[in-house]
């Protein structure tokens, strides 16, 4: 990169506008790098609270600290909305606003967000990768409050009622494992499965 810059500098440089500088600068580093001169991933879970530190990109990436005011670095976001921001007095990126995995991804097994840690002044680009994981941050919930069996005292023992599934948004161990029926000496529930694999109860 050391020998490129002074190459882009000497030829695209000479009597411009500041302005258009800066953007022929920006295009000709996005067509000779493809816009990042390094990657850093971070996994988190969701939901962590506004100016949690997610990490420290100056560490990771093997910047100054103090380059990042003088050369206005900004975190830019890749068609989401702005979910951390940098702070340059320490180099910690750092939550936002609320990350709610469900709302970005749906039930997406993965769920990766991406930003870009831009500096100015030679321009550089980094790419910064979210991970985002699941916790159990939702309760199982049923389309309808109440189910009416309508049963005559005749009805055979061993007699099956299918039920609704309950929904969750949550994934894997968060979601549902299980159902359960208050204890009595009418009733029992059993897990049934479909022919495309999902699971229901049976009354």
């Amino acid at each position: 990169m050391s020998t490129v810059h002074p190459f882009l500098k000497a030829c695209c440089m000479m009597d411009l506008p500041i302005s258009l500088k800066w953007w022929i600068n920006f295009l000709l580093c996005a067509l000779l790098f493809g816009f990042s001169f390094g990657e850093v991933c971070y996994v988190l879970p969701e939901e962590m609270k506004k100016g949690s530190v997610i990490g420290n990109v100056a560490l990771d990436l093997g910047l100054q600290v103090s380059e990042l005011q003088a050369r206005r670095a900004r975190v830019v976001a890749e068609g989401t909305s702005q979910l951390c921001e940098l702070d340059t007095t320490s180099g910690n990126l750092l939550i936002s606003q609320r990350i709610d995995r469900e709302e970005l991804c749906a039930q997406a097994n993965i769920c990766i967000l991406q930003f870009q840690l831009v500096l100015e002044d030679p321009l550089q680009a980094f790419s910064l990768v979210l991970d985002i994981t699941d916790i159990n941050d939702n309760s199982p919930e049923f389309t309808t409050g109440d189910v009416k069996l309508d049963l005559v005292e005749s009805t055979v023992v061993g007699r099956r009622f299918p039920l609704e599934s309950a929904h969750d948004p949550d994934l894997g161990i968060n979601s549902i494992r299980e159902y359960k029926l208050s204890n009595n000496d009418h009733f029992a529930l059993e897990m049934s499965t479909q022919i495309n694999g999902n699971t229901y109860p049976e009354l």
